[in-house]
């Protein structure tokens, strides 16, 4: 039997297994002489944002955008006659220095749901010299069944092979079968409320607050760079050769990535309300995907608790105890975003950050025991469980949920010891071992520090702060505050050493 591909152009062919298996081998010698993987790029709200709303370049004067510029498409009319027709996008922050760093670890690819007239009039922009994509760009007008919005297909480029292959996509809807390859990162929206171009983003995710820094492809960066480094210099195998990867005995990066997606979780003891009903097997099976330990009672090790509303036992057992009661959203945000999400915008009380009043209430601890009160408070001030109301909600009653202290921060792990590959070793069987290389070769032979955590994963450079008001969910890529270092600090630690390799 054929198998479709398309090629540079994207063209299609019909080509025989053996065929397939040929030009796998002409890919595989390629990457590994570069020492490069294979990375496959989407457009609208992954790289940028499109519009051909007239309202656009007063928003671009007005907002004063960096990287915001129109440009022009020649349409098709129904007489057949050709017009062109105004456009205007917006790129991602930093979208093109990234390109380039990117470049240097990973072939590049377009895959996109727009038209090749579209597809070829954005790479101009996006690379003017056409040295990075060069012609390896697919669209739906190259791919039928892409019409109406279905799904992408990986094997239109690779076939027989995706082990040196990633997607970084906003959507994964649209890649329901290379799940596994897929990173996907918050989507870009700068032209709020204006025309779409070609698609929208996933439904369950808001998009980028254009008014905050958008600095998610700092963070995805450091993710592809580790799977890079781990590919190409195993801490735990020799050091890999085309030959090997041809006989399927080399690395993988789909093992490689469900790695990082395990340690997203990995200090996070959990309980899952069984009041989700019907989502609580999705939830649970996400959550010990990200490395979260799940247990189906509340103990004393429980640090975060998943429950369908405040109202449920399971959220109040949490708040009494000073656990963190939280939107099943949030789980799903963590695996969107590739990243340990700021709980405060999930949470189903509203937080009660006072200092001083927090120096009046009453304290749960995780074994249940009550604190003695420093000062007493009226009881108006308080909701059922003790904890103060903010000014704005206190009222002759209380509330039916209430509010709470934010949970307390958790002791950062110091000196951890790692076994071979890059887990945590228990503290009885503690020997003497080597640290994870935390380093990179790039092609032209400089070192690329990679920040990594006490583990050896890289630590992601998130968004800035959201607004803590749970109601808005806006998910911003950022690690908890307790995590490794300043957020902030890594990001430009990145950004330079990337710098320093140009």
């Amino acid at each position: 039997s054929k198998l479709t591909v398309n090629v540079d152009g994207g063209k299609r062919l019909k080509i025989s297994k053996t065929e397939a298996e040929s030009n796998r081998e002409k890919t595989v010698n390629r990457l590994f002489k570069a020492s490069k993987l294979s990375l496959i790029l989407d457009l609208d709200h992954t790289l940028i944002h499109a519009t051909s709303d007239k309202r656009a370049e007063g928003f671009i004067r007005a907002t004063r955008a960096k990287d915001a510029l129109p440009f022009q498409l020649k349409i098709k009319r129904q007489d057949g006659q050709y017009e062109l027709s105004q456009h205007y996008v917006k790129l991602r922050p930093n979208l093109q220095k990234w390109l380039r760093d990117m470049h240097r670890m990973y072939e590049l690819h377009i895959y996109t749901a727009g038209t090749r007239v579209y597809a070829e009039a954005i790479v101009n922009i996006i690379d003017p010299n056409g040295d990075l994509f060069q012609d390896r760009i697919i669209s739906r007008t190259d791919v039928p069944d892409m019409e109406g919005g279905r799904e992408k297909r990986l094997k239109r480029l690779f076939p027989v092979d995706d082990t040196m292959v990633i997607i970084l996509d906003d959507r994964a809807d649209v890649w329901r079968s290379d799940v596994k390859n897929l990173i996907t990162i918050k989507p870009y929206h700068f032209f709020i409320g204006m025309q779409e171009e070609n698609n929208t983003s996933g439904p369950e995710f808001e998009a980028v607050d254009v008014k905050k820094e958008d600095t998610f492809l700092k963070h995805v960066g450091s993710l592809l760079q580790w799977v890079h480094q781990r590919f190409y210099n195993p801490p735990t195998r020799k050091k890999p050769t085309a030959e090997a990867q041809l006989k399927r005995e080399g690395s993988d990066v789909k093992e490689l990535l469900q790695q990082l997606k395990a340690r997203i979780l990995r200090f996070v003891n959990l309980h899952i309300d069984e009041t989700l009903g019907s989502r609580y097997d999705q939830v649970t099976r996400k959550a010990e995907r990200l490395g979260a330990r799940v247990s189906s009672e509340m103990d004393a090790k429980t640090t975060h608790v998943v429950a369908r509303s405040a109202q449920t036992d399971a959220a109040v057992e949490a708040k009494q105890k000073r656990i963190w009661a939280l939107d099943p959203d949030w789980i799903f945000a963590c695996e969107h975003n590739w990243s340990k999400e700021r709980e405060e915008n999930f949470t189903l009380f509203k937080l009660y950050n006072n200092a001083s009043a927090l120096t009046n209430q009453v304290i749960h601890s995780n074994s249940g025991n009550v604190n003695t009160k420093v000062h007493e408070l009226n009881a108006t001030q308080l909701d059922e469980f003790g904890y103060p109301l903010p000014s704005s909600s206190v009222k002759t009653t209380t509330t039916t949920s209430g509010s709470m202290p934010p949970p307390p921060k958790r002791a950062k792990v110091e000196n951890a010891t790692i076994d071979e590959f890059g887990y945590p070793v228990p503290s009885s069987k503690v020997q003497k071992s080597k640290p994870v290389e935390n380093t990179i070769q790039s092609i032209e032979s400089s070192k690329i520090e990679l920040n990594v955590d006490e583990f050896g994963y890289p630590v992601g450079s998130s968004a800035t702060d959201a607004a803590s008001d749970s109601t808005t969910r806006t998910q911003t890529k950022q690690d908890d505050a307790s995590d490794d270092s300043s957020d902030d600090e890594l990001a430009a630690t990145i950004e330079a050493d990337l710098a320093a390799a140009s």
